[in-house]
């Protein structure tokens, strides 16, 4: 027995794409279905402008950013822990820091990360070592883990 098609209407509008020359240039009605169908597509991302064709790399892979990584501001911050969370271990910022590399010498310290909101996360124990993150955030702060035995942290912030 043949499986029923079903067709569901999308309603969001993600046409024209920029680069295209469609005719006509909206379609009416958009719809994805239940069939598997071998076809040579195009991939799309949504921008504030409008849709834009996404590209890959000669290997193939999707092309997400015109230099290496795409982070191309860094910032670094040095300092000694003290035992509670102090003015002078605390680093806030405008823009945020879209990855992080921490080194920790000596002791063990403790960091906490401030979300979008403005909010300190939950204490991040950080074992004397390198760690590295890959969360939005908009500030980290340093102390001790162990009351008296100061950490040194070495933090480098990426955007």
């Amino acid at each position: 027995m043949p499986e029923e098609e079903v067709r569901q209407e999308i309603k969001v509008n993600i046409v024209p794409e920029a680069g295209y020359d469609f005719d006509p240039t909206y379609a009416r009605h958009l719809y994805v279905g239940n069939r598997f169908e071998r076809v040579l597509a195009h991939l799309v991302g949504r921008t504030t402008e409008g849709a834009r064709a996404l590209e890959s790399t000669p290997g193939g892979s999707l092309k997400v950013a015109t230099t290496g990584s795409g982070l191309g501001v860094y910032q670094v911050e040095t300092g000694v822990c003290v035992d509670a969370y102090a003015a002078g271990q605390t680093h806030e910022y405008a823009d945020e820091d879209d990855m992080c590399d921490i080194r920790i010498e000596q002791n063990d310290a403790v960091a906490s990360l401030k979300n979008e909101a403005g909010i300190w996360g939950s204490d991040i124990v950080l074992p004397v070592g390198s760690l590295h993150l890959e969360v939005v955030q908009y500030g980290v702060k340093f102390k001790n883990r162990l009351l008296g035995l100061n950490a040194v942290y070495h933090y480098l912030g990426m955007r």
